[in-house]
């Protein structure tokens, strides 16, 4: 009887948060993939064009990608990168 009863608190906890936090998951998982796509961008662009101009779509991906990460509590990918933020702050300064 117990493992039913945990079982579907447990349904019951994960329902509300699906709903809660799908309204506020759209826009940070939208930032990650812009992101995414931005930080292979921008290493064509250090690579061929600039690296001054890689850097900063570089650094813009990072921001961008940020909020999602800390929203999912991935410390270790926040805190890389912030160190990559700073890098590519040297290069732009």
């Amino acid at each position: 009887m117990d493992i039913l009863k945990c079982y579907s608190w447990h349904k019951m906890v994960t329902k509300y948060q699906w709903g809660h936090t799908l309204m506020d998951a759209k826009l940070d998982t939208t930032g990650r993939i812009i992101g995414s796509f931005l930080i292979v961008t921008a290493y064509f662009i250090v690579l061929h064009v600039s690296a001054t101009v890689g850097a900063m779509m570089h650094l813009t991906a990072n921001v961008i990608s940020i909020p999602f990460f800390t929203r999912t509590k991935s410390w270790d990918v926040v805190i890389m990168l912030s160190f990559l933020i700073i890098i590519s702050l040297t290069k732009i300064l």
